[in-house]
């Protein structure tokens, strides 16, 4: 699968972001590397070869300015995100708030952007947005997340419906739980490893590189008649019911009175 022309990744400065620039580059695109840390994106562009831009993905002026930078696309891929594990009635607004901010209002923001790129240039591209298997998979503690990442499958089959015409393609990918930065400190517990990989048909936690393969080849001529769907990449973990997170004490009525 090769590449040609400009790709910019959100969250590319590490995790799963990062894993899908290099693998973007090795097909032979350019990168523009998106994240809220400037300099870890710094460090990412310059071993890619590419550029490197400092944005909130939260902040609608800020994406615009830098997609108005960059100019035309062939691709974006979007990994920017944060998580939040809180039960319903421990959640304050603010913390709701950031969450729903940069994972759906920032997926929007970046997507409109960079369609509205494509279409005034001309250009044919790809679109691929990170949902995940929390969009139909529900986990207790995970609600603005799993919210959020919801509402990114269902305004990823919109936007391949109204972009269609245009010859831009948008799919999604829905990672089940992969090693990055946001996940290292569940991974240090070994019971809950244990969790999860009894709980996965492939008996393995997900990795960067399992995600940016799919990824890369969504942005490719190989996937060319595909648009509006959403791929898990799971392990097959959707596949069966959900696994306990934390123990059942976590949620008893004692234990959600101690969140009010």
């Amino acid at each position: 699968m090769r590449l040609e022309g400009l790709f910019a990744v959100t969250g590319g400065a590490s995790g799963i972001g990062r894993g899908v620039a290099r693998a973007l580059a090795a097909a032979g695109a350019d990168v523009a590397v998106l994240d809220a840390d400037g300099e870890a994106a710094e460090v990412v562009a310059k071993e890619l070869g590419g550029v490197a831009h400092r944005v909130d993905v939260s902040d609608m002026q800020q994406v615009d300015a830098v997609f108005a930078e960059l100019g035309p696309l062939q691709g974006l891929v979007v990994c920017a995100g944060i998580s939040d594990v809180t039960p319903i009635v421990g959640l304050d607004a603010d913390t709701w708030r950031h969450v729903i901010g940069v994972q759906l209002d920032g997926t929007f923001y970046c997507l409109r952007a960079a369609a509205r790129a494509m279409i005034a240039a001309g250009v044919a591209g790809t679109i691929v947005t990170t949902a995940s298997v929390n969009a139909t998979f529900g986990h207790r503690g995970l609600s603005a997340y799993s919210a959020a990442k919801a509402g990114i499958a269902m305004l990823t089959k919109v936007a391949a419906l109204e972009f269609a015409q245009a010859g831009i393609r948008v799919n999604a990918i829905a990672p089940g739980i992969v090693e990055t930065g946001m996940t290292a400190h569940v991974f240090k517990d070994p019971d809950f490893v244990r969790t999860w990989t009894d709980g996965t048909p492939l008996g393995r936690l997900g990795r960067p590189d399992d995600i940016a393969d799919v990824v890369l080849f969504l942005s490719s001529a190989q996937s060319r008649w595909m648009t509006g769907q959403t791929l898990a990449v799971d392990g097959g973990a959707s596949l069966r019911v959900e696994p306990k997170m934390f123990p059942d004490e976590a949620w008893s009525a004692d234990a959600l009175r101690a969140q009010l």
